[in-house]
């Protein structure tokens, strides 16, 4: 974008004045929350003891409904894939209880990434503070709303984005009679049209206005968006859709309605009172250098409709701007953010723009910032508050903190493993004396951000073609290139993709499973038997598998000598009888003033460790 395009937009600021709220258009109703009980007792059924802590009943029915996984849609194997997911939770739980043993609770990592969840969850139950629990819709407004729901309206209209030539037109106006012969000079910027008005799909000043006129009557000016409108009744039928709903379902239907829209305007005086007294700006020319370091790396892409940011760009983007990675781009109370901080965080939520709005990548990236800005303002006043504490909320964080604790146990046991050259060597001695050795090829899907993952669910559930949604969705470009499509590979390389696959029969689809930058979804396309070669596996190949081998062994080691120190229970006849949908979905929990997370953490499958006899003596420092 050139010096004049960049000058044109003011990168925004906001300190000791009201500014205008612009996460109204990213979120408007917070979900109800999820209370999963984590806790060392409970009074919740409980379905399973890992060590200190119980997994209750409604934990194991969210997780498993709430992440897709395999074979579900298959009765005979539901109960099977409910025992598997239980001894998977337990295993996480178990994890994490010796990781807080370990005190990795105080890891840097660990902290950052519950201080995000924190934020979050806290800013969510803000939401439900200020504006849920401060809109009421009463039993007058839901009897006229249902009665307007009745009625379908169409309506004859004039519009322009000059208000005073509207008001000049309308001040000649008597009747429907006279609008209908109301001659418009053609100098005027106005256009005529007629549109249908039905309940909870019109603009609310519309809506409002059109079921407020009779028949012969002329609405004053109404202003919609970014124009004016003047109309007028030209004919009222009764709507189908709602006299086809039962009256239980329409009530609550128009309860929501009207609740949404109270909770709109509630929300935008909230907010713009909130942030009258607060900080909060982004420093023009550090702006300006993101802005077209950006812009440049989408004009580099091959077009398409949605552009994201993918691991090369970010690469690229910082590399470019190495000088000014540290340099502040946004200011928030007493802190701020780098440049360097920004791609990361442009790069983990998916920041995309079609071919045809890269112009416009300046004004998308500032609108960003101060959504990110505002959000980062009531999630510390949400922590302020001490939200962060409700009983609600409490459950939550301590299922992301299993969550996350068990993972850096992963990886702290994982760095205990080392593969020396011989035993390379020894193993690739090993591969060659095996005759032959199954190979499969997938079609895979990745994305970076789970909302990118979601959407393109989303799109194959209503019946899009896989390769269509890898085109769209993908930040792949090899992938993009071949439909998806990899090159055959060994079940034992590429884990736990191999592992996976090797289950798996050819249409079965797999995911989303959490991956390295990112979440990868696939189907697999064919396998085959093959004889091994020479150079079937080269010496690096041999190391990561056998590595990854390795690690995940110690990884079931250490679980079944956890098993055995801590205890763990399953209640098997409530495990048989607890009733779990079979249609697996990616859920997410929609944020109150704007943004979206998982329901529930991933689960990752460990099944291994529990016909494991546990060595005496511990298998890790």
């Amino acid at each position: 974008m050139g010096e004049s395009a960049y000058n044109g937009i003011r990168p925004f600021y906001f300190c000791g004045m009201t500014a205008r709220f612009l996460i109204v258009a990213v979120c408007i109703v917070a979900s109800t929350p999820i209370c999963l009980a984590q806790s060392k007792t409970t009074s919740e059924p409980v379905i399973a003891r890992a060590g200190g802590v119980f997994i209750t009943e409604k934990e194991f029915r969210d997780r498993f409904e709430m992440l897709p996984t395999l074979y579900r849609h298959r009765t005979s194997k539901l109960q099977e894939e409910k025992l598997e997911l239980l001894y998977s939770i337990i295993a996480e739980k178990l994890l994490a209880q010796d990781a807080e043993a370990r005190h990795f609770d105080t890891d840097s990592i660990y902290r950052v990434a519950m201080l995000d969840v924190r934020k979050a969850l806290a800013r969510d139950a803000l939401y439900r503070e200020e504006i849920v629990k401060k809109v009421t819709v009463t039993p007058a407004e839901i009897k006229i709303g249902i009665a307007d729901a009745y009625r379908q309206l169409l309506v004859s209209y004039l519009y322009s984005e000059n208000r005073d030539e509207l008001e000049f037109l309308r001040k000649q106006i008597k009747s429907a009679a006279d609008f209908d012969k109301l001659e418009i000079d053609s100098s005027m910027s106005i256009t005529r049209d007629t549109a249908t008005v039905i309940f909870g799909d019109a603009d609310p000043a519309i809506e409002k206005a059109a079921y407020a006129l009779k028949r012969g009557q002329v609405s004053p000016v109404i202003q919609s968006g970014d124009g004016f409108y003047v109309f007028t009744i030209e004919r009222e039928q009764r709507s189908a859709y709602f006299l086809s709903l039962q009256p239980a379902v329409l009530h609550d239907r128009v309860e929501s309605t009207l609740r949404e829209r109270k909770e709109r305007v509630r929300l935008n005086v909230f907010v713009s009172d909130f942030l009258k007294d607060k900080k909060g700006y982004s420093v023009p020319s550090s702006f300006k250098l993101l802005g077209r370091a950006l812009e440049q790396e989408y004009l580099n892409q091959v077009p398409s409709d949605r552009l994201a940011i993918t691991d090369a760009m970010g690469e690229n983007l910082k590399k470019g701007l190495s000088k000014s990675l540290n340099d502040t781009i946004s200011v928030i109370a007493d802190t701020f953010w780098t440049i360097g901080q920004v791609i990361d965080r442009l790069q983990a939520t998916g920041f995309t723009i079609d071919s045809a709005g890269i112009r416009r990548t300046g004004a998308r990236l500032n609108t960003q910032l101060k959504v990110w800005v505002q959000q980062e303002l009531l999630a510390r006043e949400a922590l302020r508050r001490g939200l962060d504490t409700a009983a609600g909320v409490k459950v939550q964080l301590d299922l992301w903190s299993s969550y996350y604790l068990s993972g850096l146990m992963k990886e702290y046991v994982r760095r205990q493993v080392n593969v020396p050259d011989s035993d390379v060597t020894a193993y690739m001695k090993t591969l060659k004396q095996s005759d032959s050795l199954e190979f499969v090829k997938i079609r895979e899907l990745r994305t970076r951000s789970r909302e990118d993952m979601q959407a393109a669910l989303s799109a194959l559930e209503s019946g899009a073609a896989f390769p269509d949604v890898i085109q769209q969705y993908s930040n792949d470009p090899i992938a993009k290139r071949e439909n998806g499509e990899s090159e055959f590979f060994s079940v034992e390389d590429r884990q736990p993709v191999g592992q996976i696959a090797e289950k798996m029969a050819i249409g079965d689809r797999y995911g989303p499973l959490a991956v390295e930058n990112g979440f990868l979804y696939f189907e697999l396309v064919t396998k085959e038997i093959r004889l091994r070669e020479k150079d079937t596996t080269t010496i690096e190949g041999a190391r990561k598998t056998l590595l990854a081998r390795r690690q995940k062994h110690l990884i079931d080691l250490v679980l079944a000598q956890s098993s055995k120190s801590l205890g763990y229970d399953i209640y098997g006849d409530r495990l048989k009888q607890l009733p779990v949908s079979n249609i697996p979905m990616m859920t997410f929990r929609v944020l109150g003033f704007g943004g979206r997370m998982l329901g529930v953490p991933f689960v990752e499958p460990s099944i291994d460790w529990i016909d494991m006899e546990p060595p005496k003596q511990k298998v890790i420092p």
